[in-house]
């Protein structure tokens, strides 16, 4: 019996070995150890685009003016390629060194709505003789203006167009492609009355020479906004009538046979505008006519000392010869 039990013990301890051996030799063989590759240090953060030259304001962003750095933590509003930013136009000047955001390129929404060679001008007008409750942005108008007598600038009242098929980018609070915006008091009710202000104020796009001309007609006179269908494109024959003259004069070429080159958009609006242009001068005397041949208004009539010393230096003398003496009475 022990015989039998020393026997089961080896054969037991027996497969026991061969059971460890067997594992042993099945585990799979470790990896060799890999050597460890640095990391380059231009590759560590995010890249980020920073202006390498100063970016000068209103002129398009070039390659070579923009760089790559990278920073520890990305920052909101940033560029990581330079192709977003090449092309674009700062809005403000970008010193070297910094780094390019949306900022510096965001213009406002009106801003985008100008064509070139316009500008965008705003006018107040009475909202009762313009209508502007009907207007909106987009809308194609005809300015109009009423100047009053003054007895200087203007000599008698009258009312001419000013501007035609001018296209209105704001009305209010509301620009032309934009979603219209609302407006309200605290308890989210429309307020008519804060409606009505802002309709006053339109934003009319003028090319840039006549922008001088709106400015005068708007602080001298009562501006009228007449609506118009967009179809119309009648204007009036501007070249048919006198050039408005100009406040500045170009100088003169120094070839003095080189005729003049004429005045561009921007010149003209440089140049500036007197009131003349406007309303129109004095009216001219005939070719020939001294100024003392001019129709006499006559005295005034209101009773004063002035008017009644005018009465009596209007009255026409008569000089007659008495005794050798020249003496003047006034002819009966």
């Amino acid at each position: 019996m022990t015989g039998k039990l020393k026997i089961v013990a080896a054969l037991l301890l027996l497969a026991g070995i061969v059971l460890i051996m067997t594992a042993m030799l099945s585990r799979p063989a470790a990896p060799p150890a890999q050597s460890a590759t640095p990391v380059k240090p231009e590759e560590v953060g995010f890249p980020t685009v920073v202006a390498k030259a100063t970016l000068p304001f209103g002129e398009p962003v070039q390659g070579d003016m923009l760089t790559i750095e990278r920073i520890p933590q990305k920052q909101e509003g940033t560029f990581s390629d330079v192709n977003d930013v090449i092309g674009r136009i700062p809005v403000l000047t970008v010193p070297q060194g910094q780094k390019l955001t949306q900022t510096a390129f965001e213009t406002s929404p009106l801003a985008t709505q100008v064509r070139p060679g316009h500008r965008a001008v705003a006018v107040r007008i009475d909202e009762q003789l313009a209508g502007v409750g009907r207007l909106k942005p987009g809308d194609i108008v005809d300015v109009f203006s009423v100047f009053r007598r003054d007895d200087r600038d203007v000599g008698s009242t009258q009312s001419r167009q000013i501007l035609a098929r001018l296209r209105v980018i704001t009305v209010g609070p509301k620009v032309v492609g934009l979603t219209e915006s609302k407006e309200g008091d605290a308890n989210g009710n429309a307020n008519s009355n804060a409606q009505t202000a802002n309709l006053r104020n339109v934003t009319l796009e003028v090319p840039v020479d006549d922008v001088n001309l709106l400015l005068l007609a708007q602080q001298q006179g009562n501006l009228m906004l007449a609506l118009r269908n967009p179809e119309d494109s009648a204007v009036a024959a501007r070249d048919t009538f006198p050039e408005p003259v100009a406040l500045l004069k170009k100088k003169e070429p120094k070839d003095k046979k080189t005729p003049p080159e004429p005045l561009s958009a921007d010149d003209k609006a440089y140049a500036g505008l007197g009131m003349e242009s406007v309303v129109g001068g004095p009216t001219p005397r005939p070719a020939g006519t001294p100024a003392s041949a001019a129709p006499n208004p006559g005295p005034r009539s209101d009773g004063s000392k002035s008017a009644k010393k005018e009465a009596r230096e209007e009255i026409p003398k008569t000089e007659m010869i008495r005794r050798g003496k020249t003496t003047s009475e006034a002819a009966q």
